[in-house]
């Protein structure tokens, strides 16, 4: 798609459409459900030239898919360039549910993290399925709690969620606020 009309010049775009048939109770929202619930990271795996190895990430996402059957994964989004802190925001921001970030070193989940999996489940549920994915040999990882408190925090540092709503949803005309609003606002607090 490109070309012309009138006073509008569209630049060439490529647009992709995907259609799948699946059952309603196997589709989940991304969107995350319930504040004390906790957001586990799977690792896609890689081979020693940090490619993805296939086999296994097969493997893997069908064993994300079984959980998402049994109703244990409830929301979940596939890691970007961004990081899995970028995706969390994205994911906490339709129902206002805050996010505490557990670790020693946030840096790390603002890498790129191309086909990973970032998932919500209840706290209960969160230690076996880490457990079980980890015997089965996938790299998981407990990243942060769901709050009621609609903040973003990480070691008692707090960045109010209607500061990053703001920032992020402002001027998407502007591509560079829509790509670095959000890894901004967390280096200039977190760094």
């Amino acid at each position: 798609m490109s070309g012309t009309f009138n006073d509008i010049h569209v630049p060439s775009t490529l647009t992709s459409f995907a259609v799948d048939i699946a059952d309603a109770k196997d589709v989940i929202s991304p969107e995350f459900k319930k504040a004390g619930n906790v957001v586990v990271r799977f690792l896609m795996p890689r081979d020693e030239y940090d490619c993805p190895d296939y086999a296994p990430t097969m493997k893997l996402y069908n064993l994300i898919t079984k959980e998402i059957r049994k109703g244990n994964i409830v929301s979940a989004y596939a890691v970007g360039g961004k990081g899995a802190a970028h995706s969390a925001t994205l994911m906490s921001l339709g129902n206002r549910i805050g996010v505490d970030f557990k670790g020693d070193d946030l840096s790390s989940l603002f890498l790129p993290g191309y086909g990973d999996i970032i998932a919500e489940v209840s706290k209960a549920q969160a230690k076996l399925l880490v457990r079980d994915f980890v015997n089965a040999g996938f790299k998981t990882e407990e990243i942060a709690e769901l709050t009621e408190k609609q903040a973003y925090s990480f070691n008692g540092e707090v960045v109010p969620m209607a500061d990053v709503s703001k920032s992020f949803e402002s001027n998407f005309s502007d591509s560079s606020i829509a790509r670095e609003c959000i890894g901004n606002t967390f280096s200039r607090v977190f760094s």
